[in-house]
This record gives structure tokens, sequence and C-alpha cells, in this order.
């Protein structure tokens, strides 16, 4: 799942000038595309990590 609010909604925010609606600062905001690609990684990594020691209990 991508986290979509930290690579649409928050700079959406930013570029519409509407900063004082957001609930963090607007650095942050500017920054947030690289978060959620930052985080979308994190998670591959993660998932590929705990994949490694998965074992089924079917058949």
């Amino acid at each position: 799942m991508f986290p979509l609010a930290f690579v649409a909604y928050l700079p959406a925010a930013v570029l519409l000038n509407r900063t004082g609606e957001l609930a963090v600062p607007a650095w942050l905001a500017w920054a947030s595309p690289a978060v959620g690609g930052l985080l979308t990684f994190l998670a591959y990594r993660f998932w590929r990590w705990q994949s490694r020691y998965y074992t089924s209990s079917g058949h």
C-alpha cells in the first residue's frame, strides 16, 4: 500500500497555499514525497526480510 497522504494530500495543500489546514509544519509537507518514498522502501525491505523466514503451515 502506497502512503497516499504523504505523496498526494500534503504536497497539494502546500502548492495550493492551504498550509493553515495542515496538522504538520509546511516544511514537512514539502518533504512528504520523499518521506512517502522512504516509507515504501522500508516496507519493501521489511517484507523481503520477513519472507526469508516464512514457513507454510499447509501441505
